[in-house]
């Protein structure tokens, strides 16, 4: 089949629109994966700063328990 000019433009604009939309979307899933690790990381950072405050108050009344006993 002997493709004119005209259709020949035509399928390489289709070509380059579907290749932008692409891009697009990797873009996009990009931005929702570092958002998401983001989200992660705040969340796990969350858990260890509340692991540390326990710990530093269970050695704190510890602490408190041995002075008592001194």
């Amino acid at each position: 089949m002997y493709l004119t000019e005209e259709m020949m433009t035509i399928k390489m604009t289709n070509m380059i629109s579907v290749s932008q939309m692409r891009m697009k979307k990797v873009q996009k899933l990009t931005k929702m994966n570092h958002l998401l690790k983001l989200q992660k990381v705040t969340r796990m950072n969350h858990l260890l700063k509340l692991i540390h405050m326990e710990v530093v108050e269970k050695v704190h009344l510890h602490l408190v328990h041995l002075d008592q006993e001194l």
